[in-house]
């Protein structure tokens, strides 16, 4: 079935651009290519995996990206998407962006650039790094503690979990009920939130 025969029958096609939709395809065939290759060899086979719409909420977007004002401009929404920008500035050629949505209802955007980098100058310095549960600690005697967000939130994860099982699960014919949409996302926003945590203390001591 051709891609114009598609829009048709799926209407919700036609929320992203057409270029979104070629990419996906190319993916496609390119998982079918890979998949008769192996078959070809004698390989592993690993026949493509059906993809449903709600699989993995994320397009590519080719062409067409501006950032004006804090907001981000794609095709289909020529207005533009306003977002929180990240400290580091985007530097070089945009070539083209990922918009995702998390289990947790929140929507990121990877934007890849082209960029001509150039090698940091050798350095001879050398650090030497204990690490335990509780911190980390280098040899110049800075020490880094372990806010360990896993263990500090585990009771509230078990409860969030118990109230996810005890909802109504959806089948094929019929979606998951309200309740259980509510728990999910409860308990998705906590895992998001211990993430995040672990997350800021890496980059702190990045820096």
């Amino acid at each position: 079935m051709a891609l114009p025969e598609l829009k048709e029958e799926l209407p919700w096609l036609t929320e992203v651009g057409s270029q979104s939709l070629q990419y996906a395809l190319r993916c496609l065939q390119n998982g079918f290519d890979n998949f008769f290759a192996k078959i070809k060899k004698k390989i592993k086979k690993g026949f493509p995996k059906f993809k449903s719409k709600h699989h993995k909420d994320s397009f590519r977007v080719l062409q067409k990206i501006h950032i004006r004002d804090n907001r981000v401009i794609i095709p289909k929404f020529i207005e533009g998407i306003d977002y929180i920008p990240d400290p580091r500035k985007i530097e070089g050629k945009i070539k083209f962006a990922t918009i995702s949505k998390n289990k947790a209802g929140q929507y990121h955007i990877a934007i890849t650039v082209a960029k001509d980098i150039q090698p940091l100058p050798k350095n001879d310095s050398v650090v030497g790094i204990d690490m335990n549960k509780k911190a980390i600690v280098d040899s110049n005697g800075r020490k880094y503690f372990n806010p360990n967000p896993a263990k500090k939130h585990k009771d509230r994860v078990r409860v969030l979990q118990k109230a996810l099982s005890r909802t109504k699960k959806g089948t094929k014919e019929q979606v998951e009920s309200n309740g259980r949409k509510k728990a999910r996302l409860k308990l998705a926003k906590l895992h998001l939130h211990i993430y995040n945590i672990r997350e800021d203390c890496l980059r702190l001591r990045e820096r």
